[in-house]
């Protein structure tokens, strides 16, 4: 059937003897080689971090020696997701796995990690309700970077751009509370010095679909955490996070190939009839 149809086009004057389909598939094949080849460089694979429960957000991008009483930095610092090309990408998901709990490892106090006593919760915190666990915890805006509302020993990030984050004015707080986002938004866009919770990545816990955080203009770093209200050096656990580097190929790169598809096209059509002539 398909000969047939190829045939016919063929009398018609749309495909020559020998050039036309035959033509045409290896010209696609060789645009397709092209988009693999321009396309591979721009691709990384998922990058991975250890995030311990000693990181304190609100030290992101400080010098060492800077404070948020009594962290300082380097020491209490969160970690910077090193190797991420912020400015090529416009949505990041992250894979977590462990837990931090806001006090030594060698506690047994049900309220230091409400869940499970010295069993670590989950990114995503305790469950509110359990053993005396709170819904949300609060910390002040500190170095420029805003307050948040989110549970205990979650798993929290922050964008910076590439000045200090005191410089310029604190962006509002965001609310994870039942009364505000929740945990379960599909779609999270923060602003930058705008610390924002991450917990597992998941609608669920521990389930649900894939969260996506849209990277705010202008952001260069991505800094991660841990949730607390007060004194992260004693805090025990650790996140493995692991984030997805894949940017989408540039508009440019995808307008050029197009234009030569067309161009190429349009060049077989036209050798294929007389000059002047219109397709039948």
């Amino acid at each position: 059937m398909l000969e047939g149809i190829f045939d016919t086009w063929g009398r018609r004057g749309r495909w020559r003897a020998g050039g036309g389909w035959g033509a045409a598939l290896r010209w696609l094949a060789a645009l397709a080689t092209a988009f693999a080849a321009l396309g591979a460089p721009l691709q990384a694979h998922a990058l991975g971090v250890r995030v311990p429960g000693t990181a304190n957000p609100w030290l992101a991008g400080m010098p060492d020696g800077s404070i948020d009483p009594p962290d300082s930095a380097p020491a209490q610092s969160p970690v910077l997701l090193s190797g991420l090309d912020l400015s090529r990408l416009d949505v990041l998901t992250f894979s977590v796995r462990g837990g931090v709990a806001n006090c030594p490892a060698t506690s047994t106090s049900t309220f230091c990690c409400p869940e499970c006593g010295r069993a670590f919760p989950r990114a995503d915190g305790p469950v509110p309700g359990v053993d005396g666990a709170t819904e949300v915890f609060t910390h002040a805006p500190v170095n420029g970077m805003s307050n948040l509302r989110a549970p205990i020993n979650s798993l929290i990030g922050v964008f910076l751009g590439p000045s200090l984050p005191t410089a310029g004015p604190t962006p509002d707080d965001l609310d994870f509370s039942g009364s505000g986002l929740g945990l379960d938004f599909r779609t999270l866009h923060p602003q930058l010095k705008q610390t924002f919770f991450i917990g597992d990545g998941l609608t669920g816990r521990g389930s649900g679909e894939r969260q996506q955080f849209f990277v705010p203009e202008g952001a260069t770093r991505l800094y991660l955490g841990t949730m607390d209200g007060y004194e992260w050096s004693n805090n025990a656990g650790a996140f493995r996070v692991r984030v997805p580097a894949v940017p989408e190929p540039p508009a440019p790169l995808l307008l050029a190939l197009g234009a030569a598809a067309l161009a190429g096209w349009t060049r077989r059509g036209a050798r294929g009839r007389p000059m002047g002539a219109l397709p039948a």
